[in-house]
């Protein structure tokens, strides 16, 4: 498989350490080079220092080829545009990273896949109801809905 990740913070390294190591092609974008020297010294990659959201280097990332694009990015805004543009691309899974999941409303029709994304997640949420289900409290699970 042959994935993008945006964003080469603690989530982003994390991933692509875990595809690097199942021999998945992977490439990280991200704004900051200073985040790439942990990926490059320890793992078989590509690393692209600019905007997710610039076409150009997405391109260079290979996005034509990709099978899925991951991001994790700390900016919202900027990982919802790249999941759109990666969709324009024909890229099939887009996943994309959420503060909170409460800017979606599906009775309004405003979902994940209406910005073009296949899964949207929020790690504060899922930590919570993983804790919440591993306690089997359903009281506590109703408050958190």
């Amino acid at each position: 498989m042959k994935a993008i990740i945006i964003g080469a913070g603690e989530l982003g390294r994390l991933l692509a350490s875990t595809l690097c190591a199942e021999n998945h092609d992977v490439v990280v974008i991200d704004s900051s080079s200073e985040n790439f020297e942990r990926l490059k010294e320890n793992l078989d990659l590509m690393v692209i220092e600019g905007s997710c959201s610039d076409v150009s280097i997405l391109k260079q990332a290979g996005i034509q080829s990709c099978d899925t694009l991951i991001a994790v990015s700390g900016d919202e805004a900027a990982n919802i545009l790249a999941c759109k543009i990666a969709g324009k691309f024909g890229v099939k899974k887009t996943v994309c990273r959420f503060y909170s999941l409460d800017c979606f409303s599906p009775a309004d029709g405003i979902t994940p896949e209406f910005f073009g994304i296949w899964r949207a997640f929020s790690p504060p949420e899922q930590c919570v109801r993983k804790i919440v289900d591993t306690l089997g409290n359903p009281v506590c699970l109703e408050k958190i809905q």
